[in-house]
């Protein structure tokens, strides 16, 4: 089977980004949290499944600071001290450049065997 990570992390994508519409749309504290923990276990699916695979340090160093901006993001947001179109836009520009380039590279340049390693790593974080 060949595993391709940008259309596994392109869905996972989506649906946080369906997770922050419904927060817009309805404000609450249950659509925060919701949003806030699917956030949390992607980024955790992120760092502790993929990144370990990237031989590009530079970029994974990013990428897990602008996982920290975002959480940092949700805590204003709780506090209502930002909006909900300032996290959506740090969202769409990290998700956009994960989707675009650091997943479709790691796909070209990881084999089979890591892939399905990487499998492995989500399949016990998801349990």
């Amino acid at each position: 089977m060949e595993y391709e990570i940008t259309e596994q992390m392109l869905e996972d994508h989506r649906n946080i980004d369906l997770l922050l519409d419904e927060f817009i749309e309805n404000p609450t504290k249950n659509t925060l949290q919701k949003l806030k923990w699917n956030l949390e276990r992607h980024f955790l699916l992120e760092e502790k499944a993929i990144f370990v695979f990237s031989p590009d340090a530079q970029t994974v160093h990013a990428l897990k600071t602008q996982h920290q901006a975002v959480l940092d993001e949700i805590k204003l947001l709780t506090a209502n001290q930002t909006t909900p179109g300032k996290l959506k836009t740090m969202l769409k520009k990290h998700s956009k450049f994960e989707d675009e380039s650091f997943y479709p590279k790691l796909d070209k340049h990881l084999t089979e065997t890591q892939k399905q390693e990487m499998i492995e790593k989500i399949t016990l974080i998801l349990v």
